[in-house]
């Protein structure tokens, strides 16, 4: 069986920007192809890659750069946002502590009620059942530089919503709440996330431009 692609890429050159999706528990970066492809459709050159390569695609990223991430990769987008040429950070989903142990159809639950995405999960050799299971593996920031939003699915079992709505004050981020579960960017209501991380881009984008300005 052949490996999952370590990187992924949506899009033509960075017109509007970079956006550097990174994956949570269980997942690759192949599964975002139905964000990638909306964002890209925006403008944007869309990249989503392991956690433990961020930091090169970073470096080598075009324009401002905004890191969207799922699960624990919401952990990482803030925690790497500090590193030169991000201008901003969203987290979906962001876990703050281990979650209930859950067989796979339970777990296939938490995370989407999407039904072509629970098709997409079942199929997928890469992806890896029972991940939600184990103890994230992130270190939550207590503060960051850059403007944030916090997509939280208003359904999520997995990261409690209230402690997600807290660490979103105490971060100074703006919060946002859609009709979900834990992944919230590949849940029925997709578009409608899609349509909140396009408008928190907008508003990176345009204070990028008034820089260089």
């Amino acid at each position: 069986m052949t490996s999952a692609p370590r990187t992924v890429h949506w899009g033509p050159s960075a017109t509007r920007g970079t956006v550097v999706v990174l994956p949570g528990r269980g997942e690759h970066p192949g599964i975002y192809q139905r964000l990638g492809t909306r964002l890209a459709a925006e403008g944007y050159h869309v990249v989503a890659t392991r956690v433990d390569e961020a930091a090169e695609v970073i470096a080598s990223a075009e324009g401002p750069v905004v890191l969207l991430g799922s699960d624990t990769g919401a952990a990482a987008a803030l925690a790497l946002a500090e590193i030169p040429g991000v201008r901003g950070a969203i987290a979906a989903g962001l876990p703050h502590g281990a979650g209930p142990t859950l067989p796979w159809r339970e777990e296939l639950a938490a995370r989407t009620s999407c039904p072509v995405y629970r098709e997409l999960l079942e199929a997928d050799a890469h992806f890896v059942r029972g991940a939600l299971n184990t103890e994230p593996d992130v270190v939550l920031v207590s503060e960051i530089a850059v403007p944030a939003l916090l997509l939280h699915g208003t359904n999520d079992s997995v990261a409690d919503i209230a402690i997600a709505r807290v660490i979103a004050e105490r971060l100074r981020a703006r919060f946002v709440e859609v009709e979900g579960a834990h992944d919230i960017l590949n849940d029925t209501t997709h578009d409608a996330a899609a349509d909140e991380v396009l408008r928190f881009l907008g508003r990176v984008h345009a204070d990028a431009v008034l820089v260089r300005a």
